[in-house]
């Protein structure tokens, strides 16, 4: 088990999947808490020959947090990466459909997943402060952490700043 732990996440500016794009976000953490990095940005939709955007969903965003973080991480360093998608730790760790995702980000996927030295943890979402004082969410028994928290919040200040831009 590696001391280093790296949560994610991703959501969409506005509606979900989003003509805007979407949001992602990682921190990486040590077992001793120490927080070594966070990183947040955009999901820019890709341009269909027609020039409308094609929209970003969710678990696009969820997926490119990961992979954010992993080539952060680089492939010498083994980590236990969370997330709040089901999905996304499915794409990570096995053959899983890729219905929706770009062709790219696919690529990059398979490539990392290939390389990489990385266990994935499926996370609760959005816990109460009662399930993070339990540490885990009562309804499903998923395990939470303040650090899922963290991300999330980085997600929604970039959806604030994207939308107090327009």
């Amino acid at each position: 088990m590696s001391n280093l732990m790296v949560f994610t996440d991703g959501g969409c500016l506005g509606r979900n999947p989003s003509p805007h794009g979407g949001t992602w976000a990682f921190c990486a953490v040590r077992d001793d808490r120490q927080v070594l990095a966070e990183r947040s940005g955009l999901v820019q939709p890709l341009r269909q020959p027609s020039g409308d955007p094609t929209p970003v969903s969710n678990n696009v965003a969820e997926l490119y947090a990961a992979w954010q973080a992993l080539c952060w991480l680089g492939p010498e360093v083994p980590c236990v990466l969370w997330t709040d998608s089901r999905l996304t730790q499915l794409r990570l760790t096995r053959s899983h459909r890729f219905a929706g995702v770009p062709p790219s980000l696919h690529r990059e996927i398979l490539r990392l997943r290939a390389r990489l030295r990385f266990t994935v943890i499926l996370g609760a979402g959005h816990p109460t402060k009662q399930e993070l004082a339990q540490g885990f969410r009562a309804r499903n028994g998923l395990p939470t952490s303040r650090w899922n928290v963290r991300v999330d919040a980085l997600c929604q200040q970039r959806a604030r700043k994207f939308f107090a831009k327009e």
